[in-house]
C-alpha cells in the first residue's frame, strides 16, 4: 500500500498512495485479501500478501527534501482488519511516517486503495511483463525481474511496476509470498523523494 502535491495514485503497504504523493505506496498491499481469501496457501503465492500483523521493515534514504520520510530503519504494518466501502480490508501503516495508514482490498493479485469515496486499483493482475493498467490518469507496466537479493534476503520470482510519462517517477518491486522489496519516488522535480529496501519481513 499512499500523499505531498501530486495525487500519484498508487498505495501501498508501505511507500506511496494514490491519497497522497503526494501515492501502493505500498504500502501497502496486494496479495490475497479479503475477496481472494486469506489463507496460508494464498498469501504464499501472492505478490503482495496482507494480513493481520504482517510488517516490513525498510531501510530508508531520503532524496533531497521529502518531510513525509525519514532516513534509516522504518516499518509498515497492517494493524486492523474491517469493512470498507462494501468490501473486507485491511488498514495498513505506511513506512513513511508521515504518509499515515490507508486502507487496502486484495482479490487474489488485484489491490484496491480506498479513497475515501471509492476503490482504486493500487496493483493489477495479471502479474505478466508487459501488462499495463490506468489509475487516475497515470498508466503503469509490468516488468519481469526475476530472482532478486536485497537485504532481507534473496527472493525467486519478483517484479516492478513502472509509472509511465513523466515525473512524478513512482518505481516498486514486489516478490511473490512477500510483497514489496524496493522503492523509488521521485516528485516532478525529479529530486526529492525517497529509496527503501527491505530489511526483514514479520508474518
Amino acid at each position: 500500500m499512499k500523499r505531498i502535491a501530486v495525487i500519484f495514485s498508487l498505495f501501498f503497504i508501505t511507500g506511496c498512495s494514490s491519497q497522497t504523493f503526494d501515492a501502493g505506496g505500498f504500502d501497502v498491499d496486494g496479495g490475497a485479501g479479503s475477496e481472494g481469501g486469506t489463507d496460508a496457501g494464498s498469501l504464499a503465492q501472492a505478490i503482495d500478501p496482507i494480513a493481520m500483523g504482517y510488517a516490513w521493515t525498510f531501510d530508508v534514504t531520503v532524496a533531497g527534501t521529502y518531510p513525509s520520510c525519514s532516513n534509516g530503519s522504518s516499518t509498515g504494518a497492517v494493524t486492523q482488519e474491517g469493512a470498507m466501502g462494501g468490501r473486507d480490508a485491511f488498514l495498513v501503516s505506511s513506512f513513511c511516517s508521515g504518509l499515515g495508514s490507508y486502507w487496502y482490498s486484495a482479490d487474489g493479485d488485484r489491490v484496491s486503495e480506498w479513497d475515501g469515496s471509492n476503490w482504486l486499483v493500487a496493483i493489477d493482475s495479471p502479474v505478466e511483463d508487459g501488462h499495463t493498467w490506468t489509475t487516475s490518469g497515470i498508466t503503469y507496466v509490468w516488468k519481469k525481474i526475476g530472482a532478486l537479493t536485497v537485504k532481507a534476503g534473496t527472493f525467486a520470482d519478483c517484479w516492478e511496476i513502472d509509472a509511465q510519462g513523466a515525473a512524478p517517477y513512482y518505481a516498486a518491486t514486489f516478490c511473490r509470498g512477500v510483497g514489496p522489496v524496493k522503492w523509488h519516488v521521485r516528485d516532478t522535480s525529479g529530486t526529492n523523494g525517497y529509496d527503501a529496501e527491505l530489511t526483514s519481513k514479520s508474518f
